[in-house]
């Protein structure tokens, strides 16, 4: 797993945190290496999905009282929409004794930027126009 000690899309950084590159993230999810939680909350998160069988939805919102049930073992990728706040959760996991956390660099949209997919959710309720969502009446 190839992952470097500063981010090289995102500007935000908290020292000791690993960042892998998006591109990086999708060959290891690929190879089912590691599990990616996504941060997003469930309102960021309606639209899209990771198109991988190996994704958690673990919102920050939601992550602190969760921790205790995590593998200590296991490799986590994080992903936000931007980078900062899975910074931010993989600093407090590597405290709470997390060694292989790596936040994805530039989250979300430098996954969108490096040319990878998001798999498209299709609500019941929601119609695409335009590339706008509308709620149907």
């Amino acid at each position: 797993m190839k992952f470097y000690d500063q981010p090289q899309i995102q500007a935000f950084h908290l020292k000791g945190v690993l960042h892998i590159h998006p591109l990086d993230a999708h060959s290891v999810l690929q190879n089912r290496d590691a599990i990616l939680f996504d941060l997003r909350e469930a309102i960021e998160a309606r639209d899209e999905v990771f198109p991988f069988e190996l994704v958690q939805q673990h919102p920050v919102s939601t992550i602190e009282p969760k921790i205790k049930d995590f593998d200590k073992n296991q490799s986590y990728i994080l992903a936000c929409p931007g980078g900062v706040r899975s910074t931010q959760v993989a600093a407090f996991m590597m405290v709470k004794g997390f060694p292989h956390v790596f936040s994805m660099d530039g989250g979300i949209e430098g996954w969108k930027q490096s040319g990878l997919e998001m798999q498209l959710i299709q609500s019941s309720n929601l119609v695409r126009s335009d590339s706008k969502v509308l709620c149907k009446s």
